[in-house]
């Protein structure tokens, strides 16, 4: 039984990585997009701090429900500005800088993935030909016992 189950969350799981369908950790994600670590290019570029900037940021979801803690694909971003005609460039920056931060996320996803199943492969193999060979002594035994 727990083998089926162990198979069910792989399988699963390969589905998921095959469809690129991951979820990510909400007020996870939030903290991580206004952090200095992912900032401090972009503020240094508008000659601003990596912490300004981030507590500048604004994150809410859309769609689904208030409590549900995994994202659905879709955030809303504001950026608090007292003058938003100054401030559009580093809006587009900001958007571009997470467009490539999830462009490059999904790649490392996607080859953790595939390093996976790389890994997986000879032990796959194995299984199927331990299925192949049950198999072919089902079908021996069955044809023996028909010519008894």
């Amino acid at each position: 039984a727990n083998d089926k189950r162990i198979g069910s969350s792989v399988s699963d799981s390969i589905q998921n990585l095959a469809k690129n369908r991951t979820s990510s950790d909400i007020p996870t994600l939030k903290e991580f997009l206004k952090s200095p670590y992912l900032l401090k290019d972009l503020a240094k570029k508008y000659k601003l701090s990596p912490e300004g900037l981030g507590g500048r940021i604004r994150i809410n979801t859309l769609g689904g429900k208030r409590w549900d803690t995994r994202a659905t694909g879709i955030l809303k971003v504001n950026l608090i500005s007292r003058n938003p005609k100054k401030d559009e460039p580093l809006l587009k920056s900001l958007s571009e800088l997470y467009l490539q931060t999830s462009i490059k996320q999904r790649q490392k996803r996607l080859s953790e993935g595939l390093n996976f199943l790389n890994k997986q492969s000879p032990e796959l193999i194995k299984v199927m030909v331990m299925v192949m060979v049950m198999v072919m002594v089902m079908v021996m035994v069955m044809v023996m016992e028909e010519n008894i």
